[in-house]
């Protein structure tokens, strides 16, 4: 069943791709490849955590506005930092992370973000998602970061069979085509939240209807 679904993620990349003008819609993605320095992305991933992404945005350019360093989110009274982060939500578990995790860019890599995924990692605050998102984002290279959007499509899709997003990486690393890695996130968090939402996901305006098996989808519009 799943190689019979997989002939269609061609299809159905470039569909969604032509759908979504993805490069404009989030905030991390305006800020991919080029554009940024690695630390904001960095933070604006942290901040973006369990969070709408306008809330993402404020929350970023409020704590830009004041620090954009990992020096000077560390100079700063953890009260004021918890207050420009307010509209992230979390925000004084997020305060907390951001100090620690600027802390040990400053200490343990001269204060720039490291660009491999081992030393990512090796950070405590940043997860496999966060890491994805970095070095995709921040320094273009070929992985792929995947959020709840991204894990729970493909299982829908019917290209894989998973039950956490590290087995939904992992397994979407052997079947999906390089090509489509930069902008897999992007498309799928999109989709995600407007369309194949987790429940009861408006299939009647789904522009990969066609392609989709709906597997375990019990409730549609």
């Amino acid at each position: 069943m799943i190689k019979k679904n997989i002939r269609n993620i061609p299809k159905i990349m470039d569909t969604l791709a032509k759908y979504f003008n993805y490069k404009e819609k989030t905030t991390l993605n305006r800020m991919r490849c080029d554009k940024e320095d690695p630390f904001r992305i960095l933070i604006s991933c942290l901040l973006s955590l369990r969070t709408q992404d306008k809330n993402t945005e404020k929350a970023s350019n409020n704590l830009f506005a004041e620090a954009d360093t990992p020096k000077e989110i560390m100079n700063l009274p953890i009260k004021k930092l918890e207050k420009l982060i307010y509209s992230s939500g979390h925000y004084k578990k997020k305060s907390r992370i951001l100090k620690s995790v600027s802390k040990e860019i400053l200490k343990r890599f001269n204060g720039k973000v490291p660009s491999t995924e081992e030393e990512l990692l090796s950070i405590k605050g940043i997860g496999r998602k966060t890491a994805n998102i970095v070095l995709s984002f921040a320094f273009c290279k070929p992985v792929l970061p995947i959020d709840t959007h991204c894990h729970r499509i493909p299982n829908r899709l019917g290209w894989v069979k998973t039950k956490t997003p590290e087995q939904t990486e992992f397994a979407l690393m052997k079947i999906l085509p390089k090509k489509y890695w930069r902008e897999f996130n992007a498309l799928f968090v999109l989709f995600g939240k407007t369309i194949c939402q987790p429940i009861s996901p408006f299939c009647s305006k789904c522009p990969i209807r066609k392609y989709c098996p709906k597997i375990n989808v019990k409730r549609s519009r």
